[in-house]
């Protein structure tokens, strides 16, 4: 729980710094005020707290390592689905 308060804490720098211009271009706009973009929000931060519980939930449960396996494996699925959907060209590349 605390990660994500540090994060919310300390990220406030950095998106000012790398992100002024559309933020102030949000902000003049008047869609950093707007109930789709707080809603949405509200949806990220909710899967992305749910995950870091999942995630806990599964190292209590297995291993780290075990965790880092599931997490390579289903990384992999999600890419040979997306050049599969998508036929994105693959290349060592990148």
């Amino acid at each position: 729980f605390y990660n994500n308060v540090n994060a919310s804490i300390m990220f406030i720098p950095l998106m000012i710094a790398f992100e002024a211009e559309p933020l102030m271009a949000s902000w003049a706009s008047g869609q950093l005020f707007s109930a789709p973009f707080w809603a949405a929000m509200m949806v990220a931060g909710f899967f992305g707290f749910s995950i870091g519980i999942v995630t806990v939930l599964q190292i209590k449960a297995t291993s780290p390592l075990t965790h880092n396996i599931s997490g390579t494996a289903k990384a992999a699925v999600q890419s040979m689905l997306a050049f599969y959907i998508w036929k994105n060209p693959a290349t060592f590349m990148g």
